[in-house]
């Protein structure tokens, strides 16, 4: 059986550790901030993958369009690519226009500037495409093209809008810190001289 003293010592410490802390406004601030800031995250995670879909969904479209009108014909290189510096490699080498010959859908032999990849050389073959006005378009958009396309629209939406969530946090915390910070500012003013024992020499003197 404990003593009386240890009893009420105890028991008053029990109640000490079970009073709760008040909180501070700033601490409200920044929990409703978070709350606000991770719905707007999942917004904008779910506005990210619409945009997506969107620009997916429109390439795709392209694409068929762009299948439907353009046909890929067989040419032949009139003379060797330029010299592009760095390109140890034909399959690494950049777009390059080169002349080119091919034979039309039409049977007609034509001759144009043609945007081929490698370094071809006189004599290559190489696949060029044509619309229905017999001109030289360029390669018409892929599947692939509509996929990846989406993907890095997606990605870049969803980068701007947890950058711009983070911004706000980094504003709301450094606000809530600078109010902090001068109410402890204030509250030492009021505590330390008597803390210090400058209060009790002050009013001795």
């Amino acid at each position: 059986m404990r003593a009386d003293g240890e009893h009420w010592r105890l028991t008053r410490a029990e109640r000490i550790s079970t009073r709760r802390i008040p909180r501070r406004g700033t601490d409200w601030l920044e929990d409703a901030t978070a709350w606000v800031l991770a719905s707007l995250g999942l917004l904008g995670a779910a506005l990210s993958m619409i945009v997506g879909l969107q620009v997916h969904g429109s390439l795709l479209e392209r694409a068929q369009l762009e299948s439907s009108a353009r046909t890929p014909v067989r040419a032949v290189v009139l003379q060797d690519s330029p010299v592009v510096p760095d390109a140890d490699y034909q399959q690494n080498a950049p777009p390059v226009q080169v002349p080119v010959r091919w034979i039309d859908t039409d049977g007609t032999v034509r001759v144009d500037q043609a945007t081929v990849d490698g370094l071809p050389r006189a004599g290559d073959a190489v696949q060029v495409w044509v619309d229905r006005q017999h001109h030289l378009v360029p390669r018409p958009t892929t599947a692939d093209d509509a996929t990846a396309a989406g993907i890095v629209v997606a990605g870049i939406t969803l980068f701007l809008s947890v950058a711009l969530l983070l911004v706000a946090w980094c504003g709301v915390r450094h606000y809530a810190f600078t109010r902090n910070r001068a109410r402890w500012e204030r509250e030492w003013a009021e505590v330390e001289p008597r803390w210090s024992g400058r209060a009790l020499g002050g009013r001795f003197s």
